[in-house]
């Protein structure tokens, strides 16, 4: 009975050493792995000094939008030949494509307006672009998913995200919009139905025109005759930007039907700053076939700034018949239809 017993104690140190030994090699192997993961891992910077804001993507996936004049910071699994690349917005054809090794190095991907940039350096993207080190760029921000453009346009920001707290809700909003990120509708139109989020109504509407869609020319149209000039304002930004025929006939009649002095010379200072469509041009030339067409000097100014050539016999008929004319607008309408004349 003393040998068994001793024997039995003998089992359960034996089995007992066994088991600690195996969760020592246990824990032993989750820290290999561990620092493993630790070392292949690459951090990229994504340094955006243009304008815009643009959407990174890693093997044509999507991962994170990068606000204009800001960096992003991505912690990323080593890949050899990983193609990255910049978009406008989100189903939007590549800006810049080229493939890389990101091989446990920190890499910035400096991103820059290359609109007036040599033609040189234009055809190669990869030139100026990438560079592997370098100074890493002040106060970089983490990923921004669409789930966290979405989370900042309702303002809820979780707390443990303090490199994005420096985004404002209006921030996410305009960021949305310039991505073409379609999912972010129904945030927008929410905001549009919260009284507390009036301060960014301008900037929901000016994203919802460029999201477009079939009900966005119909949501828009309703804040025109808005009680307050700023968001009325942002509605006609909105449907200008659209540059859209229905948009536009609805910024005419609206025109033709508002009382408001600062809604018309809001709708015609759009109108010189748009591409000229048939349907503005008829717009312009019948209001300046009135017999006191009104805000003159604005039309003057589309009619120049646009070179319509039809203009010139209304103009004539407006010096001839009205006397009442001061001399700066006689000036401003010979010099008008001296340049439509000069340039047929």
């Amino acid at each position: 009975m003393l040998l068994a017993s001793h024997a039995f104690i003998i089992m359960n140190m034996i089995s007992g050493r066994r088991k600690t030994i195996v969760i020592f090699l246990i824990l032993f192997l989750l820290a290999v792995v561990f620092i493993w993961l630790s070392i292949n891992k690459t951090r990229l910077y994504i340094n955006n000094s243009s304008p815009k804001t643009l959407c990174f993507y890693i093997d044509r996936e999507f991962v994170t939008v990068v606000p204009a004049h800001s960096a992003v910071e991505l912690r990323l699994k080593s890949r050899k030949n990983a193609l990255i690349g910049i978009r406008e917005r989100l189903d939007g054809m590549p800006l810049e494509e080229f493939t890389v090794n990101l091989g446990g190095k920190s890499f910035i991907y400096n991103i820059s307006d290359f609109s007036d940039a040599p033609k040189e350096i234009k055809m190669d993207g990869n030139k100026a672009v990438l560079l592997i080190g370098g100074k890493i760029p002040e106060k970089p921000v983490q990923r921004i998913t669409l789930d966290t453009l979405h989370r900042m346009i309702m303002n809820k920001l979780p707390r443990k995200m303090e490199t994005l707290r420096r985004f404002s809700q209006a921030d996410g909003i305009k960021m949305a919009g310039d991505v073409g990120d379609i999912s972010s509708m129904n945030w927008i139109l929410a905001i549009l139905k919260l009284p507390e989020h009036r301060a960014v109504w301008d900037e929901a509407l000016r994203s919802i025109g460029k999201l477009g869609g079939n009900n966005a020319v119909n949501i828009l149209k309703t804040y025109l005759k808005h009680t307050d000039m700023d968001i009325a304002f942002a509605a006609i930004d909105s449907l200008s930007g659209m540059q859209s025929a229905s948009a536009q006939i609805i910024l005419m009649d609206t025109y033709r039907s508002t009382d408001s002095i600062k809604l018309r010379k809001a709708i015609l200072a759009k109108f010189a700053e748009i591409p000229l469509s048939f349907d503005i041009k008829v717009f312009i030339l019948r209001e300046l076939g009135k017999s006191e067409p009104d805000n003159i000097e604005l039309l003057f100014n589309i009619v120049s700034r646009k070179q319509i050539k039809e203009a010139a016999p209304l103009l004539k008929k407006i010096k001839a018949k009205n006397h009442k004319l001061s001399r700066e607008t006689v000036s401003r309408i010979n010099q008008t239809i001296k340049a439509i004349e000069s340039n047929k």
